[in-house]
């Protein structure tokens, strides 16, 4: 005899019928059924993974983008995703791999953009002059009282 577990839907409902506990054609129904609910259930699965999927691969283009627009080869996405991909393949070289890319990180590096100037060139500061703002002396472009 089939064990439950293995049974599939029709397997279980020719049971059922052999039983002579419900007719044919109503056996027939609910298995439709619950075949209409499954194939439903794992299209909109799909669906969702599609999407997730979709904005997951949105967040790396965007990653991507903006790691490689700084110019910094320590920064380099390609780079850092093989050092990653290597800490799983093969944690200890992984890891060096990620620390030797650290230890080429300079103050430059560090340097944070400052998203809220569109100019080329200004935008640029460091933690010092935003939180000393007197060691970032304002230029007369910056300066709105300077007009």
């Amino acid at each position: 005899m089939i064990a439950p577990r293995n049974l599939t839907v029709r397997q279980l409902w020719r049971c059922y019928l052999n039983a002579k506990i419900i007719s044919e054609e109503e056996a027939n129904r609910i298995v439709d059924q619950i075949e209409s609910v499954r194939t439903s259930i794992v299209e909109q699965f799909q669906q969702i993974q599609q999407k997730v999927q979709s904005v997951v691969d949105g967040v790396f283009a965007k990653v991507r983008n903006y790691l490689n627009s700084l110019d910094r080869l320590e920064l380099n996405y390609e780079g850092i995703k093989q050092d990653f991909a290597k800490v799983f393949d093969d944690p200890q070289a992984g890891f060096e791999a990620l620390c030797d890319r650290l230890s080429e990180f300079d103050r430059d590096t560090l340097v944070a953009p400052d998203h809220r100037s569109n100019r080329s060139g200004a935008g640029w500061r460091t933690a010092t002059s935003r939180t000393h703002p007197e060691r970032n002396p304002k230029t007369p472009e910056s300066d709105p009282k300077a007009s």
